[in-house]
Formats: structure tokens, sequence, C-alpha cells
């Protein structure tokens, strides 16, 4: 009986690390999609991770930097709230590469960005701008 109860739990815990390596993986998707939609200029692309409100705003300063490089370095999802882990919100940070230029200063500029992410019972991450709040001349 101890053996059956050991294997269960180390069962839960497989699962349980199987879906967050999975819930990385799709936050992981969705910065990716993020910032390569604010490089190559596609807004529909890095639009789609914000909200409505913060993708009205982004819109109409339009960015005064023209993002050259990036790279995802670090994905971290927090654990469910809940047990069922698909349809629960979650949290999660995530640290980027970012290679900008400034055409007004005529120089290259490289930081690491640090994003807070959370996603609705929709399915879909977006920027958590409550936490990280966007800056006015850049989409970060």
């Amino acid at each position: 009986m101890l053996h059956v109860l050991t294997l269960l739990a180390c069962t839960m815990t497989h699962r349980e690390a199987l879906r967050a390596r999975a819930a990385e993986g799709a936050l992981a998707e969705a910065v990716q999609d993020y910032w390569e939609g604010v490089r190559w200029s596609r807004p529909e692309r890095a639009l789609a991770h914000l909200s409505p409100s913060d993708a009205s705003t982004v819109l109409a300063t339009g960015g005064l930097r023209r993002v050259t490089d990036v790279a995802v370095l670090r994905v971290v999802v927090d654990a469910p709230a809940t047990d069922d882990p698909l349809r629960t919100p979650r949290a999660g940070q995530t640290w980027t590469r970012v290679e900008s230029f400034a055409p007004r200063e005529g120089r290259v500029d490289s930081e690491v960005v640090n994003q807070a992410w959370s996603r609705g019972t929709d399915g879909v991450w977006r920027v958590d701008t409550a936490r990280t709040p966007l800056h006015a001349d850049r989409p970060w």
C-alpha cells in the first residue's frame, strides 16, 4: 500500500511538472510573438498581447525606438490557484534582452526587460501593465 501511495504522489508531482512546463512554453510563445510584433512593426501581433486600452495607448504614441534584436532569456509561471490549471488565471514573469535604436540619439541600447504577464480565463497571455507599466517612448 505504501508503494502505491508513493507512486501516486510521484505521478501527481510529475503531472504538475508537465503542466508547469506547458504553461511556461505557452508564455514563452506569447512573449516571442509580442516582441516579434514590436520588432518587425506588426502591430496586430504585439497588440494581441495587450488589453484594449493599452493597445490604443501604444497605437497613439507609436513608439520612438526601433527594436533591432530580441531574445527571451527566462520565463517563470506562478502555480495555478485552483485544481483546473487550464482554465484558471495565471501570472508569470519574463526577462527579455532587447536591443533598440534611438534615431534621435543615434545609438543602439541593450537592456534586459522584466515584464509581468497574466493569463485570463480566455487562455490568452497579456502583458500585465498594472504591474509593469508601458513607457511613453517605447512599447515595453
